[in-house]
């Protein structure tokens, strides 16, 4: 059996030719210590949020987009990272 399932994959660029890029998924959304609101990451796909991907509602996609965009905000402005959000296949 098969299903699919969308992820948000947030890639830290390198910055330099002797570096590598670095990949992370949205695992949670959460506060630090200053009760600011952060997007939470993990190296471990099977720990990230997952969604849908496929959704024929317009709604569904609309809370996916936002929630890509909270997430560009919290990571774009410190260093340069891609946020997308794109299928998992996973088979058992």
């Amino acid at each position: 059996m098969e299903t699919t399932k969308g992820v948000i994959r947030i890639i830290k660029l390198a910055s330099t030719p002797t570096e590598y890029d670095e990949y992370y998924y949205l695992s949670s959304i959460g506060f630090d210590n200053n009760g600011s609101l952060i997007a939470q990451r993990t190296s471990n796909i099977l720990n990230a949020m997952m969604f849908k991907y496929d959704t024929l509602f317009k709604s569904e996609n609309d809370k996916i987009t936002a929630l890509v965009n909270f997430v560009k905000t919290c990571y774009i402005p410190k260093r340069v990272y891609k946020i997308e959000f794109i299928p998992v296949k996973f088979t058992y």
